[in-house]
């Protein structure tokens, strides 16, 4: 089986990525992520409005599957998901569907236990 941190993770598609690791058709890989923040708000003093925002939404890899061409389909099948043990809410005034009730920027950590906050 193959790792793949999150600290390959990377924020817009194109063509200079270079691959953050190889595989072989049909290898096993466990692919580590970050939350849509990075993992930047780490308590609930902290703020949306406060954080980078050029690294929300990570994605980790790429990866490149030796023996694929232009124009093949992969199958990519998913045999496992472990969420974390606290999830990231947060609101800010104007966003979000109920953001015309929110006056002002709230963080709350949720702790996650047998996959349930």
């Amino acid at each position: 089986m193959h790792v793949l941190g999150s600290d390959t993770c990377f924020f817009a598609f194109g063509p200079e990525l270079k691959p953050a690791i190889s595989v072989e058709k049909e290898s096993i890989v466990q692919i580590e992520t970050k939350d849509c923040f990075s993992n930047q708000i780490t308590s609930e003093k902290q703020l949306v409005t406060e954080i980078d925002f050029s690294k929300v939404n990570p994605a980790t890899g790429p990866i490149y599957v030796k023996g694929v061409k232009r124009g093949d389909a992969l199958e990519v099948r998913i045999l496992d998901i472990k969420i974390s043990d606290r999830g990231i809410i947060v609101v800010v005034p104007g966003a979000g569907v109920l953001g015309d009730l929110v006056k002002e920027p709230k963080t709350k950590v949720c702790e996650i236990k047998d996959e349930y906050s």
